[in-house]
Order: structure tokens, then C-alpha cells, then sequence
């Protein structure tokens, strides 16, 4: 994870906040520690749809190829190892349904914007309660259409069959779509060129989950969470691209990677350090 300078940093929070309105309401109201020495940088979150007091999350570039599972007090209640995968520079994952529970994860980092394809590892959840290996699975390459690109957030929109990737810019991040393959009994690799959506008002995102009940979409980045609500149910991506979001200032953590959505809907972001921390931010009304 490479740092861009303080100067460049303070001047695209102050362009972000300078462009849009601040929600009312930007409180906080849980901040839980992570028990898990092994866990030195949560760089992805998951709500689990096996048990909606679980969440997974995993380490940034470095560690083996595995998911640690966490209630929603802080403590660890299983691992997941994925057999076959490689970890380069694990940034994001997402939960999702389709015929089931499923977990996606992106090996989607690439601060020198070198790599000629990202790396997504699609597969069932498994139980957050026990430790676990991943033998089948779904493996997806991914190259965008514009030469390579550092990418820190993905998610996975069931309405519209589609998996979203955001890119982390220092100013105007953008957003990429590639279809949602279908669930198979075998393992399966296959390759995709993404499609451009447009421009996010939005710098520096490091995570993205969407609401699967209201299809409303939630990005972060190190200062701010937006929501993009969706304006009608039959609405495409670029049209809510284009609305102007709700702005959440969060609490001062350490360095925050990643954004998830509980089963009530509220949103929750990861930082990195150790022990690591996760905040729920306060449900907008």
C-alpha cells in the first residue's frame, strides 16, 4: 500500500467536500476492536449471508490466501484458506447471493499500474464458524479497456448481473462493470475485458458494497462515505452515477480500506493496523 503525499491527499478531501453536501447526520455509533494478531491490515469486508452477525476480512499484499471471520463484537470465529489462489495484493471482496451464499475476492491492487489483468476469485461461503478450505471456485481475469489501473473496491450488483470495480484516482476515481458469471459445481477460469461506466465524485475510493434490498451504492475513502442512492428500480448504473451522493465524514482511524453493508443496512468500514478497528457509521434516516 503506497502513500501519496500529505499535500495531495489534503487537497483532494478538501476539492471532495468542497463539491458536494455533507449529510446531516454523520455520526457513528460502534467501534470494535478485531481479536486476530494475524490480522495487520483489513483491506476488504464481507457481511456474511450464512449468519448475519459474521462478518470476513482479509489482509492486504503479503499474507497466505485466506478470509478470517469476526462476529460483530470483535471476536474471531473462523478462517477460510482458498486453495489454488494467489495472493499479490488482496484489496478488496464482496458478499453477495446467487443461488446461495458466495464471496468474491479481488486481487486487484496495483499501485505502479503495471499488471495486464487483475485476478477475482468467486466461490460458495463458506461456514464463518469453523476453519475451512475453498477448493472450487471461480476464477476471473479482468483487464480494463484503457491500460491498467490501481483498483481498491469491487462489488457485486445481483439486479443487474453485474460486478463493479472503482478505480482509486487522486481526484475523479471511475467506475468498470464485468457480467456476474453464473454459479458452477466446478472449478473454472475464464478472462474479461471490463466496460467503462463513467466518473465517480469521488477521490481516492478504497472500498464500495451495495444494498441488494435498495440497490443504493456505498463507497469510502480514507475521510469521507458516500451513498449513491439508486433512483428507480430499472435506472441503469450510469444514470446513478450521475446523481450527487450523501457525504459521511468518519472517525479518525488509522487508514481506512474497506466498506460493507450488514443485513440491516448499515454500513461499516475497516481500517488497516493492528489490532485492526471497524466502525459502524450511524443508519442515515
Amino acid at each position: 500500500m503506497s502513500r501519496l503525499s500529505l499535500a495531495t491527499i489534503v487537497l483532494t478531501a478538501g476539492w471532495f467536500v468542497s463539491s458536494v453536501l455533507l449529510a446531516q447526520d454523520q455520526s457513528v455509533d460502534a467501534v470494535v476492536q478485531l481479536h486476530c494478531d494475524a490480522l495487520t491490515e483489513s483491506s476488504g469486508i464481507g457481511f456474511s449471508h450464512r449468519n448475519a452477525d459474521r462478518f470476513w476480512t482479509h489482509n492486504d499484499s503479503g499474507d497466505k490466501p485466506r478470509l478470517f471471520a469476526f462476529d460483530t463484537a470483535g471476536r474471531q470465529t473462523g478462517v477460510c484458506r482458498i486453495s489454488d489462489a494467489k495472493s499479490i495484493d488482496w484489496e478488496a471482496m464482496a458478499s453477495y447471493v446467487d443461488q446461495g451464499p458466495r464471496l468474491l475476492v479481488a486481487d486487484c491492487g496495483d499501485n505502479d499500474e503495471k499488471r495486464k489483468f487483475i485476478t477475482m476469485y468467486l466461490f460458495d461461503e463458506p461456514n464463518p464458524d469453523q476453519q475451512s478450505k475453498v477448493e472450487i471456485m471461480q476464477t476471473l481475469r479482468v483487464r480494463f479497456p484503457d491500460g491498467p489501473h490501481n483498483c481498491e473496491a469491487v462489488a457485486v450488483d445481483t439486479q443487474r448481473r453485474q460486478i463493479l470495480l472503482a478505480t482509486k484516482e487522486p481526484l475523479l476515481s471511475r467506475l468498470y462493470t464485468v457480467p456476474l458469471p453464473g454459479r458452477t459445481n466446478h472449478s473454472a477460469t475464464s478472462e474479461q475485458t471490463a466496460s467503462a461506466v463513467g466518473q465517480i465524485v469521488m477521490p481516492m475510493v478504497t472500498g464500495m458494497d451495495i444494498n441488494r434490498r435498495t440497490g443504493e451504492i456505498w463507497m469510502t475513502s480514507y475521510f469521507h462515505a458516500c451513498r449513491l442512492p439508486r433512483p428507480s428500480a430499472t435506472a441503469t448504473l450510469a444514470e446513478q452515477l450521475v446523481k450527487y451522493p450523501a457525504i459521511f465524514e468518519l472517525p479518525k482511524l488509522s487508514q481506512i480500506e474497506a466498506i460493507g453493508l450488514d443485513s440491516e443496512g448499515h454500513a461499516w468500514v475497516t481500517s488497516e493496523g493492528s489490532p485492526a478497528k471497524i466502525t459502524r457509521i450511524k443508519k442515515p434516516k
